[in-house]
């Protein structure tokens, strides 16, 4: 029989991710920046990551209540 392995979690630990505050994947953990961060992936209508549609005409806030 073969014995099963116990796999556990891994946690991040401090090192390279992304470091920019108002990237969508910013990682508070991440000590440096291997140059990973995104910003459309949560972009508001007005392209502003984790925007609420209101820094731009109002048109996109208008079509997404719709």
């Amino acid at each position: 029989m073969e014995a099963i392995q116990h796999l556990t979690p891994t946690h991040h630990v401090s090192g390279s991710g992304c470091t920019d505050t108002s990237a969508c994947n910013y990682d508070a953990a991440a000590t440096s920046d291997d140059g990973s961060c995104e910003s459309l992936s949560c972009a508001d209508c007005c392209g502003v990551p984790n925007g609420d549609g209101t820094t731009c005409d109002g048109w996109c806030v208008w079509r997404l209540q719709r």
